[in-house]
């Protein structure tokens, strides 16, 4: 068969498996990369959106069950992530709040306000991640079914101190 020996087939097998099966682990971890890179530029965005958001409302939306407390009807409903868009009086901030990048894994966004402040968190897959923040990740705040180890906030308030969530107007 093809001109080769029972051996040379079995030895050509053997390296195409280790081949695959390095080029399956590499592009689990780059998908994880890529996912954790996703998660920081999302609230990057979320932030600078919420800063927008501070020139027309004057304040920071409140937030709801750890979302966004700007939806619906009487905008003080919790914003869906990845449906729902960033309003202040009749401008869009922001056309659709981003969601977590991952599908099969349910992870989730958090945001915590009092109108002063706020503090966005999600959790990062790479655990040799040098953004891991291990005080956020002592603080227990769940982000989906993993607990949040990463975050950003409002210039004034550190992302390891509590903030009580303020969802009235």
């Amino acid at each position: 068969m093809f001109g080769m020996k029972k051996n040379e087939l079995t030895g050509v097998g053997i390296i195409l498996a280790v081949i695959f099966i390095a080029a399956f682990f590499n592009l689990k971890n780059s998908l994880l990369l890529a996912r954790d890179v996703q998660r920081k530029n999302d609230l990057k965005h979320i932030a600078a959106a919420l800063t927008a958001y501070t020139d027309i409302a004057r304040s920071y939306p409140g937030a709801k069950d750890g979302k966004i407390a700007n939806c619906g009807n009487n905008m003080v409903d919790a914003c869906r992530w990845g449906i729902d868009p960033l309003n202040a009086s009749e401008s869009a901030i922001m056309e659709r709040m981003p969601n977590d990048p991952s599908w099969a894994q349910s992870y989730s966004y958090l945001y915590r306000s009092n109108r002063r402040d706020f503090q966005l968190y999600a959790h990062l897959e790479d655990k040799n991640e040098e953004e891991i923040d291990r005080d956020i990740e002592k603080k227990g705040f769940a982000c989906g079914v993993k607990v949040c180890n990463f975050g950003l906030s409002s210039s004034k308030l550190p992302l390891t101190e509590n903030i009580e969530e303020v969802v009235d107007q």
